[in-house]
């Protein structure tokens, strides 16, 4: 059978000596990449450049197609979650600005069947009740019959400690499939900040599982409740490096902590900054953005509409592009069909355990 070992393999020096020759002389070093302090990337690596990485199996392929409802008119954002799961959605974020009375949360929800997708509610500008998700959302849980296979979030970043601790003690009992710890920065994608995000995002969770064993909480289940918002800019190699750089990171946290591990639930979002004033444009990126994050191994994946810098909701059309951007990733390039696809990639890779090294020396400054 023949094999790639009748192939030579080409040095180092060699590769560099063609380089340096399609430079017109120039060294090869012009083309490396300052990412960040600490984070110089070359223009090539090689097999001998790799170190034994984390395995990012585990999570499993694929990732859900999810839509932003910004709530503001209640009948209008029905409509637009009705027209969403009707599309394809698979996922919901709920923004909301204020609490909504129950009667208002069985308006806003009526007719969705809360078992056939990822309800995530966070809060925006302010910070909402548990009380008052509670009181709305939890009668419609139970008249689902399956309240404990709902999956879903609660993203509360304004939430005090005891609002935190009050969602942990109430949700592992009442709805164990949801999130009650969002880990988001205000950072934006920029590459130069890829560090600082990672580093910002797992700080958070290490603060959040200090409070729950302090509250005699137990860590297993607050380890559970974390999930990871992250923002897709466009800088397609390093976005994919930044989320699997995430998900090692994450395991290297738990075993810290003495915890068996559980993959990183990673919620990935369109930065509204690598947006501009033109909606061709933001079509065209949003694939690369797209695929950037599915390839890093993001769980759900929010395209935001081309023309969200005109309209922050969107309107039909660019709601149902942003949609089919993600079906297309999966119904013809079949991406939700395999685990890591970045493995094998020297540069993904080198990328990756470049973060990870950064990312964790920052971390262990902070704790």
């Amino acid at each position: 059978m023949p094999t790639f070992n009748e192939f030579s393999v080409p040095s180092r020096d060699a590769w560099n000596v063609l380089l340096e020759k399609d430079l017109k002389g120039q060294a090869w070093t012009n083309l490396q990449w300052q990412v960040a302090d600490g984070l110089l990337v070359n223009p090539f690596y090689l097999a001998e450049d790799q170190e034994p990485g984390a395995s990012l199996a585990g999570s499993g392929p694929g990732w859900e197609i999810g839509e932003i409802i910004k709530v503001e008119d209640l009948k209008m954002a029905h409509a637009q979650i009705m027209e969403a799961l009707e599309g394809g959605t698979e996922a919901l974020d709920i923004q909301l600005s204020r609490d909504l009375l129950p009667e208002e949360w069985a308006a806003l929800l009526n007719g969705v069947e809360l078992a056939y997708i990822n309800l995530n509610v966070s809060a925006v500008g302010a910070e909402l009740s548990f009380e008052s998700f509670q009181a709305g959302f939890w009668p419609l849980a139970q008249q689902t019959g399956q309240a404990t296979q709902l999956q879903g979030a609660w993203s509360n970043p304004q939430a005090s400690l005891e609002q935190q601790i009050q969602a942990l003690k109430w949700g592992p009992t009442h709805l164990p499939k949801f999130r009650w710890f969002s880990c988001e920065t205000k950072l934006n994608a920029d590459p130069v900040q890829a560090p600082g995000t990672l580093s910002e995002l797992l700080h958070q969770a290490n603060v959040f599982l200090e409070k729950a064993e302090k509250s005699g909480l137990s860590l297993a289940q607050a380890q559970s409740a974390v999930q990871f918002k992250i923002k897709i800019g466009r800088s397609y190699f390093l976005e994919i490096a930044k989320i699997r750089a995430l998900k090692i990171l994450w395991a290297n946290l738990q075993k810290a902590w003495n915890l068996s591990i559980q993959p990183a639930y990673i919620q990935a979002e369109l930065d509204p900054q690598s947006q501009d004033d033109n909606p061709n444009n933001n079509m065209i990126r949003a694939a690369t953005q797209a695929m950037s994050a599915v390839i890093g191994g993001a769980d759900t994946l929010f395209v935001l509409p081309a023309d969200e810098q005109k309209d922050p909701v969107g309107t039909a059309f660019s709601r149902r592009m942003a949609r089919n951007v993600q079906h297309l990733l999966k119904l013809e390039s079949h991406l939700d069909k395999v685990e890591d696809p970045a493995a094998g990639s020297y540069y993904i890779q080198q990328l990756t355990n470049q973060l990870c090294e950064l990312v964790w020396e920052q971390l262990r400054q902070k704790v």
